[in-house]
């Protein structure tokens, strides 16, 4: 039985009443990913929460609007990435969108770059500027220290592009960007964050 059919057979139950108990989906995806997430409710809205389950134990609440694998799982990892962040658990270089200045007809996007390992980083980061219209970029470059980041320091970015967060470009705008940490010419970790919608 496909997947859909499954999940929809089981909203539908959830949303009868014929279950009595929260039903639980294990998915598996085409690469070999797996996860059981018991649903816990499902709002006006069309989004859905679930408990996710992972394979070392841990359970995450979260709420999705998409019912495919990589939505569920990409909810409950940047769950489990913040509460690893908050906690100071996090060994990696972390990069963060600081603010959006516009100067001179161009839109500047200030970023830090933080080295959160125990050891120094000598590597290098590509930043890509990611529009809200799928596949579409808008500008990119690569980022690295003269000298090697020391645990715990950082160092700054900042790309410029004519397009702006959509308060002022609309449908064609900025909305997040795209890092890449990069180690002996490989990337060894990437990662796509949102922008605000904010100018100053």
């Amino acid at each position: 039985m496909k997947i859909g059919l499954l999940l929809l057979f089981l909203f539908g139950s959830l949303i009868s009443g014929m279950a009595q108990d929260l039903p639980t989906i294990s998915l598996r995806s085409k690469d070999g990913r797996t996860i059981d997430a018991q649903i816990l409710y499902r709002l006006a809205d069309g989004k859905t929460g679930f408990r996710v389950r992972r394979g070392n134990g841990a359970e995450f609440d979260i709420e999705s609007s998409s019912l495919t694998i990589d939505s569920i799982l990409g909810a409950s990892q940047e769950l489990q990435r913040q509460e690893r962040e908050m906690a100071g658990d996090i060994k990696e270089v972390l990069v963060t969108h600081k603010v959006t200045k516009f100067i001179e007809g161009k839109y500047h996007y200030w970023f830090d770059i933080r080295n959160l390992r125990v050891e120094a980083f000598s590597g290098k980061v590509k930043i890509t500027l990611l529009n809200k219209k799928e596949g579409v970029t808008n500008g990119d470059a690569v980022f690295s220290s003269p000298a090697p980041i020391a645990p715990g320091s950082g160092a700054n970015g900042t790309l410029e592009s004519e397009t702006g967060p959509p308060s002022v470009s609309g449908d064609a705008s900025v909305v997040g960007f795209l890092y890449e940490v990069i180690e002996d010419e490989k990337v060894v970790y990437e990662r796509k964050v949102k922008i605000p919608d904010q100018v100053k």
